[in-house]
């Protein structure tokens, strides 16, 4: 049930990111001229704050982590108005339900393209596709340390706009798609499909 409503919320987020951006009259243009904002041959940096919908369960389906929070440092070059190709690495801080477990890390490193469909427009509407590697370590009661790492694919839905000169704001629907859920021979995820959601600042220079 849980899974069904997060599926219908990213529905309604990608009804929003495709809907025109008309609720308060015709969209604002940036005049290219003066903000200088979308030229190509620029770098762009940014940290941003996501909540994931995940959980983690034990071979005999106890839960053990419902939620985790994570910090994101991403990076990339802007090849032409609308294409960036860049690398992201987050951390993931999360507190286990159970005492049991101890020691969790979670980390993910990848490498992402942008896409602007609207460079023009403000706010902008992009989207984002990524593969990497997700990295885990834990520690069991009276059990060895687990370590190892599971490949991901990403696909993310943003609208971005900004305020002041070089400086980017925005928030990000996220899907992750794990090809294996099994994370050592005490943990796996609950799903192959995650969802999160993001704020983030940038900076393009």
């Amino acid at each position: 049930m849980q899974c069904r409503r997060l599926f219908l919320l990213g529905a309604v987020l990608c009804a929003c990111f495709f809907m025109p951006l008309r609720l308060c009259g015709q969209t604002a243009r940036f005049s290219l001229a003066e903000e200088n904002t979308f030229l190509p041959g620029r770098l762009e940096a940014g940290l941003n704050a996501a909540y994931h919908f995940s959980k983690l369960k034990s071979p005999s389906n106890i839960t053990l982590l419902n939620h985790s929070i994570s910090v994101n440092a991403y990076g990339g070059f802007w090849l032409t108005r609308w294409l960036m190709v860049g690398g992201e690495y987050s951390q993931s801080f999360t507190k286990p339900e159970v005492a049991l477990m101890q020691d969790l890390h979670l980390s993910e490193v990848g490498g992402l393209i942008k896409i602007n469909f609207t460079p023009d427009t403000f706010p902008s509407q992009y989207i984002m596709l990524g593969v990497g590697r997700k990295m885990w370590e834990y520690q069991i009661q009276l059990a060895d340390k687990q370590t190892g790492n599971l490949l991901y694919y990403r696909l993310a839905l943003g609208v971005e706009g900004s305020s002041f000169t070089h400086l980017l704001w925005g928030a990000q629907w996220r899907l992750t798609y794990t090809p294996e859920t099994e994370m050592g021979h005490f943990v796996r995820q609950s799903s192959k499909w995650e969802n999160a959601l993001s704020l983030y600042l940038a900076l393009r220079f």
